[in-house]
């Protein structure tokens, strides 16, 4: 009987490693693929771009961005993100008197 209870443990034991190696295993797999798709560099770069167009644009200029991300403004920051969920690339921008709007597919801002 003893023996049946220590295969009973060992086999638990087993099962709640292997499924704990597998999670890790899927976290990792999950955030290389991230880096891979360069999804934080592309962000980096609309940031960027974008911050140059916004302190060189003349007024009653509209930029129109026809890539499928969000692109906020927080104090004296643009932030270029993937989806909601995403923290996304913040990147110090002074440019002042404009507004943005997100729309499903892209994003339009108008310098007044």
């Amino acid at each position: 009987m003893k023996n049946a209870n220590a295969e009973i443990q060992l086999t638990w034991k087993f099962v709640f490693n292997l499924l704990f190696v597998l999670m890790i295993l899927s976290t990792m797999l999950v955030f290389i693929n991230r880096q891979t798709k360069q999804v934080a560099m592309k962000n980096e770069m609309i940031a960027k771009e974008l911050c140059v167009l916004l302190t060189r644009a003349r007024k009653n200029t509209t930029i129109i961005i026809n890539e499928d991300v969000i692109v906020e403004k927080s104090n004296n920051d643009l932030i270029v993100k993937k989806n909601q969920d995403d923290v996304g690339y913040s990147y110090p921008c002074y440019a002042k008197g404009f507004q943005i709007r997100n729309e499903k597919g892209k994003v339009i801002i108008e310098i007044k």
